[in-house]
């Protein structure tokens, strides 16, 4: 904490400071040699154009394809490159990350930690945390360097390795790689059988915990079941690789106990629970954890009031930090603050941050295009943040827009606003308008469409899913069914890796296109000018979270298709990241 309060204090100086030793720790590569190799931050603002991932591409591709020509970007040594959600191509961003980057992380995340622990208290020196975390395949690109996705990478280094022991669910485990469903009963499982150890709950994102916590209201019984045998159940887990380890875990923690018992225990909570329709559960089963500590912010913000029930009363759900797969931007610093209202304060040292105003109306005509400092922000403004990284990433922009709520010292504290141009999302996946245009006019087939928009349904059906709304130019298109179920298969599978690899992992659920009556969308525009927006401006949404305009939409259905797509065998046969070598 101290470290990071000093910084804080002279954030401005820290940001000027980090900018310049990136220059001069970078000043031999590639890309800065080209632009006159800028030394300070007026040179660099003057030098260096602002870019966007497509910018470097080429770059990123030819360092993945010859290891040797790090030095393209930046100098350090590459230790691999970490894939990032689908652009709208479909294609994985891949990033590259460094020890520099690395050691920047881990000093930050130990500030984060402090401020954590001085609110939240953990009774051991090492606790053990129910953590619901996922390690996936690493590739090997044509240079031999490992790619694969960042929490991925994360798990399998070495730095977490050494925090192992803190894991309810063994290690081995987790480096196992198998599908989300069977490594999230060994979760749960390692997670009951310990249950008197577990002084907090994890999961990089909400979502996950609410998918982990919906599997544990339907397979309960099996989980006691389990317990009380001693066994590990072949029609939950399959996988020998987590079947072994968890079930060495199991003999260790019920040896010398009745495990009928520890099972009787845990069953009669859940009966009691379900009578209040499990709110308050998480604090019965776990009775020493503290808190549960995840992403709420963004597309995560619609787990909340779930995440709410399960902990109840007793159980703080704590705001995770603010990170991205460029980088470590921000720490939560108040993790009392209620899950709704979780802010961010920018670290100054782990990257420089430029800032572009949003509205660019609000911008003196003579600024136009020009970046702003931590200095020049003002309270409750939104921007667009633009990062340069000691990985070799200058004047990136990330597509985050914040909202600056106050100042912590110098150092700028923010909410999370959106993502630019993302229309939907619902877990990590993302999906702009460019793409769900794309998507839509290629899934349409004979269909003439008049408009469209979407929403993001958390709430109708089992599994979050993607909703589509058609207003189709040709009234009796309405019921040339047959072509309209195909329309639904194609927008199902038209979308970007990482959505397809949700619905394989079976995190969102099928797709449904819902056509509606002619003058729909025309109610929607109205519903806009009587809330004050002006008919020469106005624009469809292509995403829509307002509650009464999707009531609005739904009045005038006249069609539900849910898709039947398998999209099991389309990935198996096209998703592979790009730079993959010899797959």
């Amino acid at each position: 904490m101290e470290d990071f309060e000093a910084v804080c204090k002279n954030a401005v100086q820290a940001q000027e400071e980090a900018l310049v030793q990136i220059l001069q720790r970078n000043g031999s590569c590639h890309y800065l040699q080209r632009f006159g190799q800028p030394l300070c931050l007026k040179s660099f603002k003057t030098q260096l154009p602002i870019i966007s991932y497509d910018n470097i591409s080429p770059e990123l591709q030819q360092i993945a394809d010859h290891g040797t020509s790090h030095l393209l970007l930046g100098c350090d040594p590459i230790l691999y490159f970490s894939f990032s959600s689908g652009t709208s191509s479909g294609k994985h961003k891949i990033l590259p990350q460094t020890n520099c980057g690395y050691s920047l992380l881990a000093r930050a995340y130990a500030s984060s930690n402090a401020y954590r622990d001085e609110v939240f208290p953990l009774e051991s020196t090492k606790p053990i945390g129910l953590h619901f975390v996922y390690s996936g395949e690493q590739y090997k690109a044509k240079s031999g360097l490992l790619l694969g996705a960042g929490s991925t990478n994360y798990y399998k280094s070495e730095a977490y390795n050494q925090e192992a022991e803190t894991l309810a669910t063994p290690y081995e485990a987790l480096l196992a790689g198998s599908d989300w469903q069977q490594t999230t009963y060994c979760h749960l499982l390692c997670g009951l059988v310990q249950r008197h150890k577990i002084e907090f709950i994890h999961a990089t994102f909400a979502y996950t915990l609410s998918e982990a916590f919906r599997l544990l209201e339907s397979d309960w019984k099996i989980l006691c079941e389990d317990i009380s045998a001693r066994r590990v159940s072949e029609s939950k887990v399959t996988d020998e690789k987590l079947r072994v380890p968890v079930l060495k875990l199991m003999e260790r923690e019920l040896r010398g106990k009745d495990s009928s018992q520890v099972a009787r225990e845990i069953s009669e909570i859940f009966v009691t629970s379900k009578e209040s329709r499990w709110s308050g559960l998480l604090p019965l089963l776990w009775p020493r954890a503290k808190y549960v500590h995840t992403v709420v912010t963004g597309a995560m913000e619609p787990y909340i009031p779930v995440l709410k029930k399960y902990a109840g009363d007793k159980l703080a759900i704590v705001g995770f930090d603010y990170s991205a797969s460029e980088g470590y931007l921000g720490i939560n610093m108040r993790p009392a603050t209620p899950p709704e209202e979780v802010v961010f304060t920018l670290i100054p040292y782990t990257m420089f941050f430029e800032f572009i105003p949003v509205d660019p109306e609000e911008v003196p005509d003579h600024q136009q295009g020009e970046t702003l400092g931590f200095k020049d922000l003002q309270v409750g403004k939104q921007y667009e943040l633009v990062v340069t990284t000691f990985e070799g990433l200058y004047r990136y922009r990330i597509g985050d827009v914040v909202k600056v709520t106050g100042f912590h010292h110098e150092s700028p504290i923010v909410a999370f606003s959106y993502r630019k141009n993302a229309v939907l999302s619902i877990n990590a996946e993302k999906v702009d308008e460019q793409e769900l245009q794309k998507v839509v006019m290629g899934s349409a087939g004979p269909l003439e469409i008049a408009n469209f928009t979407s929403c993001a349904d958390f709430a109708t059906k089992e599994r979050p899913h993607y909703v589509i709304y058609w207003e189709l130019k040709n009234d009796g298109d309405n019921s040339r069914h047959e072509e309209l179920r195909d329309s639904c298969n194609a927008l199902d599978r038209g979308f970007n890796a990482a959505y397809l690899v949700g619905r394989v992992d079976k995190t969102l659920g099928a797709l449904e296109l819902v056509t509606v009556k002619q003058g729909t969308f025309e109610k929607l525009m109205e519903k806009a000018i009587e809330s004050g927006a002006s008919a020469s401006q106005y624009k469809t949404p292509r995403c829509i979270k307002s509650p009464a305009l999707l009531e609005l939409l739904d009045q005038g259905a006249i069609g539900r298709y849910t898709s039947s797509e398998d999209i099991s065998s389309l990935l198996a046969e096209d998703w592979k990241p790009s730079v993959i070598h010899g797959l």
